[in-house]
């Protein structure tokens, strides 16, 4: 299995984007510049820990373009530590840090240079992590690039969790990633379902009419 593949499954945006014909892309938005702190160790600084809850209101956030998709900066949630390579990590373990992981990890699938990071980093050890490691990165790029549009938190209880993402693709069409979230070695990452050869992302997809139900959280 190609390092593409990790990118076309983990991104939610490349996804709805592949499924619903789309129009010529927008003008993207101008991008802040990001900045963050590491330690030397590269591991995440401490931060608020829940391990119950939800979240129903949209959180303020700061919006910024990864690949060709938006996401989001929440204060006391993340990312805490924006990588040089671009790659966004170090998410709180609290219900609003795994929903910004989510958002993140689904945006970062848009960038086909971070996908060997996504694999290494974002996603649970396993088989499939160990075969997508394996596989050289091809060079060409990806296309289209749907935005996220709202969520539902579907579970949390601290170790795991599940958010439905709500994407729009450029020609208006609607798509959700259902994407199950573990937490692991201080940071989320995306669970996989199966074993060995058979072994797969615990990311599944539909294509409703609309978002109704959702809360509305967007940065374009």
């Amino acid at each position: 299995m190609a390092a593409a593949l990790a990118v076309a499954i983990i991104a939610a945006a490349l996804v709805v984007s592949w499924r619903i014909a789309s129009r010529p892309a927008p003008a993207t938005p101008e991008t802040p510049p990001a900045t963050s702190t590491q330690d030397d160790q590269g591991q995440c600084p401490a931060g608020p820990i829940e391990m119950a809850g939800t979240v129903t209101l949209a959180p303020e956030a700061t919006w910024s373009l990864v690949g060709k998709v938006v996401a989001p900066t929440v204060p006391e949630a993340g990312p805490a530590t924006i990588d040089p390579d671009g790659y966004r990590r170090c998410y709180a373990r609290t219900p609003l840090g795994a929903l910004t992981a989510a958002a993140n990890l689904a945006a970062m699938g848009s960038d086909p240079a971070l996908a060997g990071r996504l694999a290494d980093d974002g996603l649970m050890p396993g088989a499939l992590r160990d075969r997508l490691l394996s596989t050289p990165e091809p060079s060409s790029a990806t296309t289209g690039g749907a935005q996220i549009r709202g969520f539902q938190m579907v579970s949390y209880d601290g170790t795991a969790t599940a958010v439905n993402l709500g994407m729009q693709a450029q020609n208006g069409g609607y798509g959700v990633a259902t994407i199950e979230l573990v937490w692991h070695e201080g940071d989320w990452r995306i669970g996989v379902r199966g074993e060995g050869e058979a072994q797969e992302m615990a990311v599944t997809y539909s294509w409703p009419p609309s978002l109704v139900g959702f809360v509305l959280w967007s940065g374009i």
